[in-house]
């Protein structure tokens, strides 16, 4: 389980990455190309029972920036653009609480994407109820923001065994 983590959130993106950007830079020299990187509010604070889930998702909020820095060294053969997406919770088929101004929909949400694009910035926060709440768990004393992430990891814990739970009764029938 913990390697399968760091393969898929870390080494999966670099890996791809890596592959496509040959065939990136060439395009990038007769089109505009922005490659955009999905984080999540993880990446900031150390978030109980999912230590690797949050190192990794770190990983993927430092790589755009060295990417783009990367680029640079190389001017004339090389437009690639990089981007990385703060992301809070939206209302998907995962997560099926209903939206509101922090929890957008997975099509709302998507269309702030959208906006971002040509930005020429590499960190954004796409999305104005997460940049709130974003700038607010920032401004927290640790003590504080460590019960806040204790909570909310209890939460998705729950509701991640209960849906595992479920699957198992499901596949019994």
């Amino acid at each position: 389980m913990h390697l399968s983590v760091i393969r898929w959130n870390a080494l999966f993106p670099t890996f791809l990455t890596r592959a496509f950007l040959p065939s990136l830079r060439k395009t990038s020299l007769a089109h505009p190309v922005l490659v955009v990187f999905g984080g999540s509010f993880s990446a900031e604070f150390a978030v109980p029972r999912v230590p690797l889930y949050s190192a990794t998702k770190a990983f993927v909020q430092r790589l755009p920036s060295s990417l783009s820095a990367d680029e640079k060294f190389i001017p004339g053969e090389s437009n690639v653009e990089f981007m990385y997406l703060h992301t809070g919770s939206v209302q998907s088929n995962t997560i099926v609480e209903p939206a509101d101004f922090s929890r957008p929909t997975s099509d709302d949400y998507a269309a702030y994407i959208v906006k971002t694009f040509g930005s020429g910035r590499v960190d954004v926060v796409p999305y104005v109820g997460h940049k709130i709440g974003l700038t607010l768990l920032r401004r927290f004393p640790s003590f504080i923001l460590r019960n806040i992430l204790k909570e909310e990891a209890n939460k998705l814990f729950t509701m991640e065994t209960r849906k595992t739970k479920e699957l198992e009764n499901r596949k019994r029938r």
